[in-house]
């Protein structure tokens, strides 16, 4: 019976939960410093563990949160976590999982049986009738199929600008069933829009699966999330699903790349488990000249760049030897690159040295962003003692 309610854990997962710790280690302590309160909220949390006695989802934060207690931070703050599970066997086992670990006294652990549409959608409801506002959440939104997600929810969780939704974009099951009448409706609701039938028309799947996630990026956009990050899953040779990472803070978008840099440090965005390639900083797609070009002050001439041990070399307009240098100092690839704001330059080169170039270089390395905390507290608001009121800010 246990074998039937606990499920495999496959390359996707571990990629999924590899970027969520990482992601919720900087996360917690971060809202934590400026909010007395913060939420954890998983909207398909699943019996808690794998069938190789890997946690899930939901203990994985958990231990986030211990880890951080013991390290002395998130001592003020009540971390409220909620797991709604709609299997009534995975919620006795998450149960009981969850009974064994004795949290301290400031995590907040409730676990509620049913869906993720109604549970949040009737807690937001009840929020609105007290004129409340929920507090700073990290929500996960990780169904089976496209049913129950929709966007009309998300734009009602984004509207609070700290709390941010971690989604399982899965287009697989839209593949099977997108020109179905009964996958109309809840391909509507996903999207918020019927702009998604534009597909039908389309003669491959690769088009319309492309059509599909630029439509679901840019309807979170349009639906509260100022920055959107994705990263794919796969297992094996096989796309399983993309996750959509979206956020009203720049802080959080950085703090999301870094996650999925650590998980997939060849920087392709795409999770491959074991099948990972060695690390490199750019992926061969990325024509990083094109990005320098227009980057770097007087793009008339060469430019030797040296980017994650791979040399890179500008090509001149008109082909003439080199008399000028050039000089690195763009405000926006700064974000990017860890140069401290100052100028960074680069010696002129010939074109006869261009097979064998030992000029200096421009050295691009990924800045450790965002480690200070948000600075906006919340306003204090009574105690209620219902499960309910311990989603509101305070």
């Amino acid at each position: 019976m246990t074998r039937d309610i606990l499920w495999d854990r496959e390359d996707q997962t571990q990629g999924k939960h590899l970027i969520l710790e990482s992601y919720l280690q900087g996360w917690f302590p971060i809202l934590g410093n400026s909010n007395s309160r913060i939420l954890f909220i998983d909207g398909f949390a699943g019996p808690g563990e794998y069938r190789d006695g890997g946690k899930g989802s939901p203990l994985v934060a958990l231990e986030c949160i211990r880890r951080h207690r013991r390290g002395g931070r998130l001592i003020n703050t009540e971390v409220v976590c909620l797991f709604i599970e709609q299997d009534a066997a995975r919620v006795a086992h998450l149960r009981a999982s969850l009974a064994a670990r004795g949290d301290d006294e400031k995590t907040k652990i409730h676990l509620w049986e049913g869906t993720f549409e109604d549970n949040v959608g009737e807690t937001l409801d009840y929020l609105d009738e007290q004129k409340r506002r929920l507090a700073p959440a990290f929500v996960m939104i990780d169904p089976f199929g496209v049913k129950g997600i929709p966007m009309s929810l998300i734009e009602r969780i984004l509207a609070n600008r700290r709390s941010e939704c971690l989604i399982s974009f899965m287009d697989e099951p839209m593949r099977r069933w997108h020109d179905h009448s009964a996958f109309e409706r809840p391909l509507t609701e996903l999207f918020g829009t019927a702009e998604w039938r534009q597909c039908l028309t389309m003669p491959t799947w690769e088009e319309k699966r492309d059509f599909l996630h630029a439509l679901y990026n840019r309807q979170l956009k349009h639906h509260g999330a100022r920055y959107v990050v994705q990263c794919q899953l796969w297992n094996g040779n096989r796309h399983v699903y993309t996750i959509y990472f979206a956020t009203g803070h720049e802080k959080g978008c950085n703090l999301m790349k870094q996650a999925i840099w650590k998980a997939v440090p060849d920087g392709s965005f795409q999770f491959r488990g074991h099948h990972q390639q060695q690390p490199v900083l750019f992926t061969p797609d990325v024509d990083t000249r094109e990005c320098l070009h227009s980057e770097i002050t007087g793009c008339e001439h060469d430019l030797a760049v040296s980017v994650a041990g791979q040399r890179w070399l500008t090509t001149s307009k008109d082909g003439s030897p080199i008399t000028t240098l050039g000089c690195f100092s763009s405000p926006r690839l700064s974000k990017l690159c860890d140069t401290a704001a100052r100028p960074v330059r680069t010696r002129a080169v010939a074109p006869a040295q261009r097979q064998r170039c030992d000029s200096e270089k421009l050295r691009l390395r990924i800045n450790p962003l965002w480690q200070s905390a948000c600075r906006h507290p919340s306003p204090d608001i009574d105690e209620e003692t219902s499960t309910a009121s311990r989603l509101h800010a305070r």
